[in-house]
C-alpha cells in the first residue's frame, strides 16, 4: 500500500500480528508517508509519535483531541490505553446494548457496495434517457419518445426502490 501513490491510507490495529521488528518497520514507512493516515490501534508505543491527533468514539459521539495518543490519555486520566476497554465495557454493561452481529454488518457492507454500484449505474443511464428526451428530435417517433419515456420511469423507480435499499443498509451497519 505504502508503494502505491496515495494521499490517505486507513489502517484498522496494522499491529495486531507483527512482531516487534515488523511493527518498527511499519511505523518507520508510515512515518515517511506524506499523506494522510488514520490509524484504529490499541497499541500505545506504534502510536506514539505517529498520530497528530486522536479521535473518540463513545456514546454516539466523537471527540477530537488535538494531540498525541499521550495528550489523549492524560486528558482521560488514563495511564494505559487499555483502560478505555475496561471502562468502556464496565459502561456498556450498564446500559446493556444489544451486541452487533458482526457477520450481518459484513454481509449489509458487501451488499452496500453491490447497491452503490448499481445506483451509479442508473443515475448515468437515467442522465442520458433524459439527454435524450430534451433533444427535439427524438419526438420526430411517437413510438421511440414513448420508450425512451417508458425506460426513464422504470429506472427512475429502480433507483427509488435502490435508495431505499441504501438507507436501510447504512442503518444496519450503523447500529
Amino acid at each position: 500500500m505504502i508503494l502505491r501513490p496515495s494521499n490517505l491510507i486507513i489502517m484498522d490495529e496494522p499491529t495486531n500480528h507483527l512482531d516487534i521488528q515488523s511493527k518498527e518497520v511499519l511505523k518507520k514507512a508510515l512515518l515517511d508517508y506524506e499523506g494522510t493516515l488514520i490509524v484504529v490501534s490499541h497499541d500505545r508505543e506504534f502510536l506514539q509519535g505517529l498520530c497528530s491527533k486522536v479521535y473518540e468514539f463513545a456514546n454516539h459521539h466523537t471527540i477530537e483531541y488535538l494531540g498525541d495518543i499521550n495528550y489523549f490519555l492524560d486528558k482521560k486520566k488514563m495511564d494505559d490505553i487499555r483502560e478505555i476497554d475496561t471502562r468502556k465495557g464496565k459502561a456498556e454493561a450498564v446500559t446493556a446494548e444489544p451486541k452487533v452481529d458482526h457477520d450481518e454488518v459484513r454481509k449489509a457492507k458487501r451488499r452496500m457496495q453491490y447497491v452503490e454500484r448499481d445506483i451509479e449505474k442508473l443515475e448515468g443511464e437515467i442522465d442520458g434517457l433524459s439527454q435524450k428526451l430534451n433533444d427535439p428530435a427524438l419526438y420526430n417517433s411517437a413510438a421511440e419518445a414513448e420508450k425512451v419515456s417508458r425506460d426513464l420511469k422504470q429506472r427512475q423507480q429502480k433507483l427509488n426502490a435502490l435508495m431505499e435499499e441504501w438507507e436501510i443498509l447504512v442503518a444496519e451497519i450503523s447500529g
